[in-house]
């Protein structure tokens, strides 16, 4: 946790200093450009720094579709039906219509200030020439900010979101961890900070992913992967917690211990495969899985047709039963998408060698 600490620290360092260094460069830019209000493009290299590349490309792009798009709307309707109130709730209409239908739904408050600022900030004769320096003096702190986020301390969303879906990964484990000691052991391990921290985690993954489908020179299969293990994620998240719901009302069952040693040796893969697959994520390095888990699930379902020959369960009311399958069934799950996930990535591994 002090690691992790002291890392946030640096990063917001460094955060803040790229951010002044951008906004006093576009300053300067401004000031030797005679920009009339080259605030505006302090403004606008403000707002696009962000973490990452692939955030400051996004950031980049709606703010430049935005502004571009107000600013030609302002300036179209002004010089066709003058500055006044119906022109200008028509204008913001047509704009935020516009953004849509290129489905910039990001862009268009600010594409709809731009029509604003346009509009009630000129005369009609004008506008043209202020929608232009608008857009000048907005494109120049969006380029400022991009340059300062490439080549000063640069940080790859990818690369973030490589950690985060094994920092995802590590956590599910530990809330697999919980259920399976609860459900086979009776140590109950309090696991609600970590439901908390995996909802959180799981959706700044998202928005990573988001980020990195802007950034250069990541190659469809690098695309593909990132996804394919996000989905996995999902639905790991689901057998965790459908394994949670088996356990916490199993108090007391003792079923399971005539599925034993095969119960507890699938369990246990799947621990280990758990680890396997976040250190491979993390490290970025993948290898194809062998079939221990699918053997393990053999090994147990050949014990449940011998258990149930034996008719060893007519000694066990019907619910214990089923919180037996239950568990059983949401381990398959479980191994079924680890094994899934660390194909799919031994399989890119193999195309990039």
């Amino acid at each position: 946790m002090r690691k992790e600490g002291e890392k946030r620290a640096r990063e917001h360092f460094r955060q803040a200093v790229k951010t002044g260094i951008a906004g006093v460069v576009s300053l300067c830019l401004a000031e030797l450009f005679s920009l009339r209000e080259g605030y505006w493009a302090v403004i606008s290299a403000v707002i696009v720094m962000q973490s990452s590349i692939g955030a400051a490309i996004s950031a980049a792009w709606s703010r430049m579709a935005g502004t571009a798009i107000g600013a030609f709307m302002g300036a179209i309707f002004a010089a066709l039906w003058g500055v006044n109130a119906l022109s200008f709730g028509f204008a913001v209409t047509i704009t935020v219509l516009v953004c849509a239908f290129l489905g910039l739904l990001d862009s268009y408050r600010l594409a709809s200030a731009t029509v604003a600022i346009v509009m009630l900030f000129a005369h009609a004769d004008v506008t043209w020439i202020v929608a232009l320096h608008r857009f000048l003096e907005v494109s120049l702190g969006v380029v400022v900010a991009l340059l300062v986020t490439v080549f000063i301390w640069p940080s790859r969303a990818r690369k973030n979101l490589h950690h985060g879906i094994a920092d995802a990964i590590v956590l599910l484990h530990s809330l697999y961890d919980a259920a399976v000691s609860l459900y086979m052991q009776g140590i109950d391990k309090p696991a609600g900070e970590l439901r908390t921290r995996v909802s959180a985690l799981v959706q700044n993954n998202e928005s990573l992913l988001k980020q990195t489908m802007y950034e250069p020179r990541l190659g469809p299969e690098h695309k593909e992967l990132l996804m394919l293990l996000m989905e996995h994620t999902h639905r790991i998240l689901h057998a965790v917690d459908a394994l949670e719901q088996t356990v916490r009302e199993s108090s007391g069952d003792t079923l399971n211990r005539k599925f034993e040693p095969e119960l507890g040796e699938l369990a246990g893969r799947i621990g280990r495969g758990l680890v396997t697959l976040a250190d491979e994520v993390r490290a970025w390095k993948f290898s194809l899985p062998g079939d221990e888990l699918m053997q393990a699930v053999s090994a147990l379902e050949a014990k449940a047709v011998e258990v149930r020959g034996a008719r060893l369960m007519t000694a066990f009311d019907l619910e214990e039963i089923l919180h037996l399958f239950s568990f059983f069934h949401s381990l398959r799950n479980l191994a079924r998408e680890l094994d899934m996930a660390r194909e799919a990535g031994g399989r890119w591994r193999a195309t990039e060698i």
